[in-house]
């Protein structure tokens, strides 16, 4: 089981002929939760550690100064602004949209070719990026307590 398994399955669903707008919410949750496993691991093969804090992995990767990593790490942020309002607004009919879920499929298959294409000095640059980002933000934090 992996990040694409999700993925897939969500476009599977954003795709069915008959559906409704619980499977379309479906989909749009499922993408973001895809896409975020897939950025976990991309963060596990670089020894950068695995969080549950949603929120790191996008900061991180904007943070990381290349340019790739920030395009993913908006696309993940979009994802996730996505799956709140398919959890959580159910009065928002917008995000239950098959329009919507296709959409959500795509941009978590586009953050899946961002880190996928990346070569070795990329992938290094980027984790560079990253510990110099958490070093700046762990040192804002000490000297203001």
């Amino acid at each position: 089981m992996n990040g694409e398994d999700f993925i897939t399955l969500a476009g599977r669903l954003a795709a069915a002929p008959y559906a409704d707008e619980a499977t379309y919410r479906t989909a749009v949750s499922r993408s973001y939760y895809g896409a975020f496993h897939v950025v976990r691991r991309f963060f596990d093969a670089l020894a950068l550690g695995s969080s549950h804090d949603h929120g790191e992995f996008q900061r991180c990767l904007i943070q990381s100064g290349h340019s790739r990593a920030v395009l993913a790490g908006r696309f993940l942020n979009d994802l996730h602004s996505h799956r709140v309002k398919a959890d959580y607004d159910l009065s928002n009919a917008a995000v239950a949209t098959a329009s919507n879920a296709r959409e959500c499929v795509e941009v978590a298959s586009d953050i899946c070719l961002l880190l996928d294409q990346l070569d070795a000095a990329e992938r290094l640059l980027i984790k560079t990026g990253v510990e110099n980002y958490r070093q700046r933000i762990a040192g804002g934090r000490s000297k203001s307590t």
